[in-house]
């Protein structure tokens, strides 16, 4: 089963996707799953949930814009409000049951870079995204493995056309 992690809907404001087309075409492309990680808003997830699609498993979250780079927030039911300092944003995430994720760490403009990720415990390290570089995604994969950390991956999808250029994929 293929689940892409990390994709924007319109509700981000620099994505182009409505939350239907979104659904649609990862369903099209084969995901049995998806996680609507919009710009510190909830609202994609949201209306995704609201559609009562039983063809597509939608994952409550969201990506927040820490102090230091970007978290991703799974399975978050409010929203974890943005620049507060990491450890922080983690302690948010965590007392709603939410999983705290490093985004694309050695992404120049957005990631956490590796003192960050090393210097907090998140729960996992997304280790492919679809909108870094090789070398940064190679990285991240190699962070994850020394740290210890489980990894996620996502497209970063903006647009519908790269939906599902990064996924994780499981057996189960």
């Amino acid at each position: 089963m293929r689940f892409d992690l990390h994709v924007h809907s319109s509700h981000s404001g620099d994505s182009t996707s409505g939350v239907e087309e979104l659904l649609e075409e990862c369903v099209r492309k084969g995901f049995k799953g998806v996680a609507i990680m919009d710009h510190n808003s909830l609202e994609g997830y949201r209306k995704a949930f609201s559609l009562r699609r039983e063809d597509i498993l939608i994952i409550p979250g969201m990506e927040i814009s820490s102090a230091k780079g970007h978290i991703l927030a799974y399975n978050v039911q409010e929203v974890v409000p943005r620049d507060l300092e990491v450890a922080e944003t983690i302690d948010r995430i965590r007392t709603q049951g939410g999983i705290a994720v490093a985004a694309h760490p050695y992404r120049m403009w957005s990631g956490l870079g590796e003192d960050n990720t090393r210097s907090n415990d998140f729960d996992a390290i997304e280790v492919h995204n679809g909108r870094s570089t090789f070398h940064n995604n190679e990285e991240a994969m190699k962070l994850a493995i020394q740290m210890c950390r489980p990894f996620t991956a996502g497209s970063d999808s903006h647009e519908l056309a790269t939906v599902g250029s990064a996924y994780f994929e499981s057996d189960n």
